[in-house]
């Protein structure tokens, strides 16, 4: 009588956890998900094609995570990849020089840590 009654408890015990982590894992893809939604951001060349210019049209600010530069075509093709911090305030834009300046075709794509992303093209 006594074991089945601590069984219980352990049983009871065990799912109430398993439902708690379930919320508060529902709750954080939930805050994530709306972050996602509230910070879009555009990018564009600017200055003479020395600058990226990254604006956010959300509501939430942007922390920009990686910039992704491929250029060139066919055998000459290159790709680099450049880790960023920046944070884009919610309804303004920054400014970033380029590490490396467009000589060929060259398509710049910028992720941020929520999963957006933009893109933009120099063509000479």
């Amino acid at each position: 009588m006594i074991g089945t009654i601590f069984f219980v408890m352990i049983i009871i015990f065990f799912f109430t956890n398993v439902y708690l982590w379930h919320d508060a894992a529902v709750k954080q893809m939930d805050n994530m998900y709306l972050q996602k939604i509230n910070s879009p951001i555009t990018i564009s060349l600017m200055n003479g094609n020395t600058e990226l210019n990254i604006t956010d049209k959300g509501g939430d600010d942007a922390v920009l995570t990686m910039l992704w530069i491929d250029s060139g075509t066919g055998p000459t093709q290159t790709h680099q990849s450049y880790l960023f911090g920046d944070i884009v305030p919610a309804g303004s834009s920054l400014a970033i020089t380029l590490p490396v300046q467009p000589t060929d075709k060259t398509v710049y794509t910028l992720i941020t840590t929520v999963g957006n992303s933009a893109s933009c093209t120099y063509s000479p």
